[in-house]
């Protein structure tokens, strides 16, 4: 089975820039960014935590409900040919 080892510094370098980081690619920079920046380090957990389970084979979350009923439009396409 496959391991999440973590981001390289390319991808952490992509994901912080989403949250105000424009410093250099390098780790010790970016790691003081995340230290500082609340935001981004609880970000980074969660990406870190969906990159994990999606190497690990678990199902991504979609946040819909269990159960329900189609109706509308789409019953009707459906009954009618």
């Amino acid at each position: 089975m496959a391991k999440f080892k973590g981001f390289n510094n390319q991808q952490l370098h992509q994901l912080l820039s989403e949250h105000g980081y424009n410093g250099p690619a390098q780790k010790d920079d970016m790691d003081a960014f995340v230290a500082s920046s609340p935001a981004a380090a609880s970000m980074l957990g969660r990406y870190n935590e969906m990159a994990r389970e999606r190497i690990e084979g678990k199902p991504m979350s979609v946040g819909f409900q269990d159960g329900g009923i189609i109706v509308g439009n789409f019953l009707k396409k459906r009954q009618n040919g």
